[in-house]
């Protein structure tokens, strides 16, 4: 089979894996074994992924509280039998057994029908899920599957029941616009929340960002301008529920990030249709491109008890400093010591401590650096001009770029049969698309 090779972008706060097409080479920064860039040997980010796993996990010990979040509950979002022409129903109903009865998740169903207004079922759905299931220690975790269309004018995101179509004129029209129920998620949490996107056209809505101090992830079946397969063994869906299974015997029950999972699952999707990973929550703060969601079966109550958490009570303030090291990285030992000692040094200053995040590490780059990796780029973007027939590609400089090598994976042919089951072949698996009033296209079928 041909090697599948994944592209890893830090941009702006947002983390989004591509694949690259078969005959482009990639940079000269391909990530050597120990997870450092050869060139800028600064931590990868599947090293500071594993850095945020163990510091948490340190941390927490340190400070006696629980290593994991108190509640998750689960909303899963789908389209009544009539309106479902992609016949979602079989892996929601399978992926809510796994969530239930592997992780331990509270699972709640939500079935969309146009005897009343979608927007009107969908909003009540989102607030009540938040006004029950909220709480500072809590992860909120969404997951919908269906039509999805992008309103280029209105930049918003449409879920739609068989294409949107209303074939009874006194039903109202089958569709719900995300971002009109996304508002109580991003304005009114307290906790972190993590919404699974099963359609086409989800990381469009990337355009739309917002602020706030909790974590908010978006994990999209496919990349911007990109559909996905329908329901069945290609689906996004089916391989999400393969690297659930895969992690959860991997770690042996202990957390992985949404970082963790987002690689799990891209070799395993078609060249060109991989999902991608987006931050919903914006902000000045570099250090917040590093920090992920953590994903871990539920404990039984009484090795997480809610006695054991620190008071409930809003945070007074959040204090964020900057210690420049000297060294590029931490391994497990060097962050057992500091996770030993910090909560010890606020307790001497008399400074009462509630928890405390870990916010990435980012080596500092030397002159010399950014003049390699600048060549380098400029490098690559010159091979791929030449191959501008294959694919357009517009990498701007200041854009992280980590390159991972797998052998095995997806074929070229697998991937093109995936991309011939997608709407409009190759050029929307592959080529932006023009801009439009509506991309008013079904998931494949």
């Amino acid at each position: 089979m041909a090697p599948h090779m994944v592209k890893t972008q830090i941009i702006r706060g947002e983390t989004v894996v591509s694949g690259n097409l078969p005959g482009l080479n990639t940079p000269e920064s391909s990530l050597s074994d120990g997870g450092f860039s050869p060139e800028v040997k600064s931590p990868s980010a599947e090293h500071n992924s594993l850095m945020q796993v163990w510091f948490e996990e340190l941390i927490n010990k340190s400070m006696k509280i629980p290593d994991r979040y108190q509640s998750v509950t689960v909303k899963l979002i789908s389209w009544c039998k009539e309106l479902d022409d992609l016949q979602c129903e079989n892996e929601v109903q399978e992926l809510s057994k796994l969530f239930r009865e592997s992780f331990g998740f509270q699972v709640e169903r939500t079935t969309l029908n146009n005897t009343k207004p979608p927007q009107q079922q969908l909003n009540a759905a989102i607030s009540n899920f938040v006004l029950e299931h909220d709480g500072p220690y809590n992860l909120l975790l969404v997951y919908y599957a269906g039509h999805g269309q992008f309103d280029e004018a209105a930049r918003q995101l449409i879920l739609a029941g068989s294409n949107g179509s209303n074939e009874h004129s006194e039903m109202h029209i089958a569709n719900a616009t995300w971002d009109t129920a996304e508002k109580t998620l991003m304005d009114d949490v307290l906790g972190d929340v993590l919404v699974i996107f099963d359609c086409c056209y989800a990381s469009d809505i990337q355009r739309n960002l917002t602020h706030g101090n909790k974590s908010y992830e978006m994990l999209a079946a496919s990349n911007r301008n990109t559909p996905t397969p329908r329901p069945g063994p290609r689906s996004f869906t089916s391989d999400l529920m393969k690297s659930l299974k895969e992690l959860l015997q991997e770690r042996d029950r202990n957390p992985f990030t949404t970082y963790d999972l987002l690689t799990k699952i891209t070799p395993k999707r078609p060249i060109g249709l991989e999902p991608a990973l987006h931050n919903r929550r914006f902000r000045v703060d570099a250090g917040l491109r590093s920090r992920h969601i953590l994903i871990a079966p539920h404990k039984p109550q009484d090795e997480a008890r809610p006695d054991a958490l620190p008071n409930p009570t809003p945070d007074a303030s959040n204090l964020t400093l900057t210690f420049e090291l000297g060294q590029r990285s931490l391994d497990r030992e060097d962050l057992d010591r500091l996770t030993e000692r910090l909560p010890k040094i606020f307790k001497q200053a008399k400074i009462p401590l509630r928890r405390v995040h870990w916010r990435g590490l980012e080596a500092r780059t030397s002159l010399r650096h950014k003049v390699l990796a600048i060549a380098g780029m400029h490098r690559f973007l010159n091979r791929v001009r030449k191959r501008k027939s294959m694919v357009e590609v517009a990498a701007p400089l200041s854009t992280l770029v980590v390159n991972i090598g797998r052998k095995g994976g997806t074929s070229d042919e697998d991937s093109k049969a995936a991309v011939e089951n997608c709407p409009n072949s190759t050029a929307a698996a592959l080529v932006p698309r023009q801009s439009q009033r509506l991309r008013n296209r079904k998931r494949s079928g």
